[in-house]
């Protein structure tokens, strides 16, 4: 061509759907009670948050968790966060809650539990301001957590036009292990196995 440009070719259609690109997690490392909180977080600049709609079903919502190696999907419609689902959500006894108290589709199945129908809504999630977060020793993290109850912490930072937005999220089993705790495969803090360790240091 006279531009020197030139079209480039295409793929044949594959006839499937397209798989989605892996999420690359970055590796952590141990840190103490006096570290910086920002060494716990995930950084949702540098990391991208996998998402799931409130539409989809909590199973293909778990598969999606094992698929990308978290325990937590950020909950999104119409290009807004409206909740998080975690994996001990979906494994634990709010689908069986649901199916037995509030259940409204025709079949009431674990089949046809849906991600809006347990997860929870942002307005239930205790949310950490970025600037907080700065200046925030990881022993801090530990107490919020302990106060909270929960497994994951949200990080905030307002936008200069936009409001609030999601920065990224502390994950409580991230945390143990960065500070050297046993966790157990559920992701949940073993007391025994963190006696031992600590017998054995």
């Amino acid at each position: 061509m006279e531009n020197g440009f030139h079209l480039i070719a295409g793929l044949p259609q594959q006839g499937r759907a397209l798989c989605m690109p892996r999420r690359e997690q970055k590796a952590w490392h141990a840190v103490q009670d006096e570290s910086h909180a920002l060494e716990a977080m995930t950084d949702f600049e540098h990391e991208h948050p996998v998402v799931v709609g409130p539409e989809v079903a909590i199973d293909h919502a778990l598969t999606d968790m094992m698929r990308h190696g978290v325990r937590a999907l950020v909950v999104v419609q119409d290009a807004e966060m409206v909740g998080l689902i975690t994996a001990q959500d979906i494994l634990g006894e709010k689908p069986l809650h649901y199916l037995t108290n509030a259940c409204t589709h025709d079949s009431c199945l674990r089949k046809d539990v849906l991600v809006a129908d347990i997860m929870s809504p942002i307005d239930a999630l205790p949310l950490l301001d970025m600037a907080a977060l700065q200046i925030a020793r990881v022993g801090d993290l530990e107490q919020t957590f302990h106060a909270h109850d929960v497994t994951h912490l949200l990080v905030v930072q307002r936008g200069a036009a936009t409001g609030w937005r999601l920065r990224g999220l502390v994950s409580r089993t991230r945390l143990a292990r960065q500070l050297g705790h046993a966790v157990d495969a559920a992701g949940i803090l073993d007391p025994a196995r963190a006696a031992l360790q600590l017998a054995a240091q």
